[in-house]
């Protein structure tokens, strides 16, 4: 189950959001390709299934306009202020889990909804432990793992 509608990036004190394959800074909307020499970034149609944004060799974003986003952004920002559902970017998985709002979340679904700001989107379903649902399989599952990492 997905609902991903729109991603906000926040650089240098822009906001830029993708949707749809639109393109909009701070509440204005531009065509693709667009390139704004103030803030130094640029958008463009990557494919016909991803719009790419990107900041020379600090971030690239790319976003299938549907529910996969793939972002690389460079280690000269580890442990700086980074934050969102990729985590902190500081080696401390410890404070990976701080929801939108900065409070931490012990729970997934809850983290993955504190980011959900459009009413038509559910909240995440309840997650199971496949394995306690499934507990007579783990044994079999572990023996054929065991032969796969043998050989």
């Amino acid at each position: 189950i997905n609902c991903l509608k729109s991603i906000t990036i926040v650089y240098n004190n822009t906001i830029i959001v993708l949707r749809d394959g639109v393109v909009t800074q701070d509440g204005s909307d531009k065509t693709l390709s667009y390139y704004d020499s103030e803030s130094g970034f640029y958008v463009r149609k990557r494919s016909s299934m991803y719009t790419h944004f990107l900041v020379t060799s600090e971030l690239h974003i790319l976003f299938d306009n549907f529910n996969r986003i793939y972002v690389t952004l460079n280690p000269m920002f580890k442990g700086q202020v980074v934050s969102g559902l990729c985590g902190r970017y500081n080696d401390n998985v410890g404070d990976d889990f701080k929801g939108a709002d900065e409070a931490p979340e012990m729970d997934i679904e809850a983290f993955g909804d504190s980011f959900r700001h459009d009413s038509r989107c559910s909240p995440a379903p309840e997650m199971f432990d496949t394995c306690a649902l499934y507990s007579k399989n783990v044994l079999a599952a572990r023996e054929y793992c065991d032969t796969v990492l043998l050989n």
